[in-house]
């Protein structure tokens, strides 16, 4: 393209100027060339740095769809496991109303298989243990930056934060599980019983439980913890939603 326009600057300087412009001289002649010398040497780095800026963009678009695919894998793993770890926390919610069912209307509803049942339910216990790993990466590279959506970006700042307060909640349910085991169920119950991992020689003793006034505290305890929790990763999930659908828009 500068070929072009040199040609096109020496036909102009070659061509005999009409007869009322003769009196142009050498000097002007010099003026023009150098005009025309300067202005392609601008045109070519305006040509270089356009393509250089193209290159650049480029490079940052295919970076970017690497960055998405990324944390598309890690929110496709986040989702499946909160669905998981939820539906076990409603299961332990579920249970709880029906302990706390058989305690008050004890001794007419009661039943040691029902019983053995809910007390199985009530014991479960996960975790939500969020994939960061592609997060953690994207924002210590700086590669969270290369995303042109910012509703995406700040949900993806946002997440560590939401992540952080359920497990406040999670930490205090799993205290409470394991202490409460060791201090109350142990006293009343065998595990191998609950569990069915075997035949124990000791006899649980399940009405005694149910009768037990800081069992019923623990199951109301317990429920309500778990039911903020489900209610906080119902928000977490819907959230890791969000971000699963501005991901799939931005992925080419």
């Amino acid at each position: 393209m500068i070929k072009f326009f040199r040609k096109i600057r020496q036909k102009l300087l070659s061509d005999n100027p009409p007869a009322g412009s003769r009196r142009v001289n050498r000097f002007s002649k010099y003026l023009i060339y150098a005009i025309g010398e300067i202005l392609l040497v601008v045109i070519g780095i305006l040509i270089a740095l356009q393509v250089n800026n193209w290159n650049n963009q480029k490079q940052n678009d295919l970076q970017a769809q690497k960055v998405l695919l990324a944390l598309r894998r890690d929110f496709i793993k986040n989702k499946a496991q909160l669905i998981q770890v939820k539906n076990s926390h409603e299961r332990v919610v579920n249970a709880s109303s029906g302990l706390l069912n058989l305690i008050a209307n004890f001794p007419n509803n009661y039943n040691e298989t029902e019983t053995v049942n809910l007390l199985r339910n009530h014991g479960y216990y996960l975790s939500f243990d969020a994939f960061n790993g592609a997060l953690e990466t994207a924002i210590s590279s700086g590669g969270i930056h290369l995303i042109d959506n910012d509703s995406l970006v700040n949900l993806l700042f946002s997440w560590s934060s939401l992540i952080s307060d359920s497990k406040e909640e999670e930490t205090q349910a799993r205290q409470l599980l394991f202490q409460q085991k060791k201090d109350l169920l142990f006293e009343y119950t065998r595990e191998v019983d609950i569990w069915k991992q075997g035949k124990s020689p000791f006899s649980s003793d399940y009405v005694g439980l149910l009768k037990n006034p800081d069992f019923e505290n623990w199951v109301v305890w317990r429920r309500g913890i778990l039911q903020e929790l489900v209610r906080e990763q119902n928000d977490i999930l819907e959230v890791n939603n969000s971000i699963l659908r501005l991901i799939e828009k931005e992925i080419k």
